[in-house]
Protein backbone atom coordinates (compact mmCIF):
# COMPACT_ATOMS: atom_id res chain seq x y z
CA UNK A 1 0.00 0.00 0.00
CA UNK A 2 1.41 3.67 -0.78
CA UNK A 3 1.67 6.09 1.08
CA UNK A 4 -0.88 9.10 1.14
CA UNK A 5 -0.41 12.25 -1.00
CA UNK A 6 -3.12 14.92 -0.59
CA UNK A 7 -3.61 16.74 -4.38
CA UNK A 8 -2.70 20.39 -3.05
CA UNK A 9 -4.07 21.72 -6.45
CA UNK A 10 -7.26 20.08 -6.16
CA UNK A 11 -7.60 21.02 -2.66
CA UNK A 12 -6.57 24.99 -3.70
CA UNK A 13 -9.62 24.64 -6.32
CA UNK A 14 -12.30 23.42 -4.05
CA UNK A 15 -11.39 26.16 -1.38
CA UNK A 16 -11.58 28.94 -4.09
CA UNK A 17 -14.65 27.18 -5.94
CA UNK A 18 -18.41 29.12 -6.94
CA UNK A 19 -19.91 26.57 -4.47
CA UNK A 20 -17.51 27.35 -1.39
CA UNK A 21 -17.85 31.21 -1.91
CA UNK A 22 -21.57 30.90 -2.24
CA UNK A 23 -22.06 28.99 0.99
CA UNK A 24 -19.80 31.42 2.24
CA UNK A 25 -21.81 34.45 1.32
CA UNK A 26 -24.85 32.96 2.11
CA UNK A 27 -23.48 33.02 5.92
CA UNK A 28 -22.28 36.30 5.82
CA UNK A 29 -25.73 37.51 4.40
CA UNK A 30 -27.48 35.64 7.47
CA UNK A 31 -24.84 37.11 10.04
CA UNK A 32 -25.31 40.89 8.17
CA UNK A 33 -29.50 40.16 8.75
CA UNK A 34 -29.33 39.43 11.75
CA UNK A 35 -27.36 42.55 13.11
CA UNK A 36 -29.27 44.64 10.83
CA UNK A 37 -32.78 43.44 13.34
CA UNK A 38 -30.55 43.79 16.18
CA UNK A 39 -29.08 46.93 15.83
CA UNK A 40 -29.36 49.12 18.99
CA UNK A 41 -28.79 52.53 16.79
CA UNK A 42 -31.42 53.73 14.58
CA UNK A 43 -30.49 53.52 10.53
CA UNK A 44 -27.71 51.04 11.15
CA UNK A 45 -27.27 49.10 7.73
CA UNK A 46 -25.02 45.77 7.52
CA UNK A 47 -24.18 44.22 4.31
CA UNK A 48 -22.21 41.01 3.04
CA UNK A 49 -19.87 40.24 0.59
CA UNK A 50 -17.36 37.05 -0.79
CA UNK A 51 -14.37 36.88 -2.77
CA UNK A 52 -11.89 34.62 -3.88
CA UNK A 53 -8.49 35.02 -2.72
CA UNK A 54 -5.38 33.13 -3.58
CA UNK A 55 -5.88 30.30 -1.05
CA UNK A 56 -9.30 30.53 -0.84
CA UNK A 57 -12.94 32.05 -0.67
CA UNK A 58 -13.81 34.76 2.08
CA UNK A 59 -16.91 36.13 3.00
CA UNK A 60 -17.42 39.18 5.42
CA UNK A 61 -20.20 41.25 7.28
CA UNK A 62 -19.49 44.91 7.24
CA UNK A 63 -21.14 47.74 9.00
CA UNK A 64 -22.17 49.77 5.32
CA UNK A 65 -22.79 52.91 6.86
CA UNK A 66 -21.74 55.33 9.50
CA UNK A 67 -24.90 54.37 12.03
CA UNK A 68 -23.94 50.52 11.87
CA UNK A 69 -20.44 51.85 12.78
CA UNK A 70 -21.38 53.52 15.42
CA UNK A 71 -23.70 50.84 16.46
CA UNK A 72 -20.68 47.99 16.21
CA UNK A 73 -18.32 50.31 18.18
CA UNK A 74 -20.54 50.56 20.99
CA UNK A 75 -22.56 47.55 21.39
CA UNK A 76 -20.42 44.98 19.14
CA UNK A 77 -23.63 43.97 17.04
CA UNK A 78 -21.59 42.08 14.70
CA UNK A 79 -20.13 39.93 16.90
CA UNK A 80 -23.52 38.87 18.65
CA UNK A 81 -25.00 38.21 15.44
CA UNK A 82 -22.49 35.52 14.71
Amino acid sequence: MGKYKPNKAGTRALLRSSGVQSCLLDHAQRVAARANSGAAVSGAMYGARATGGTARAHAVAYTANFKAMQDQAENDTLGRSI
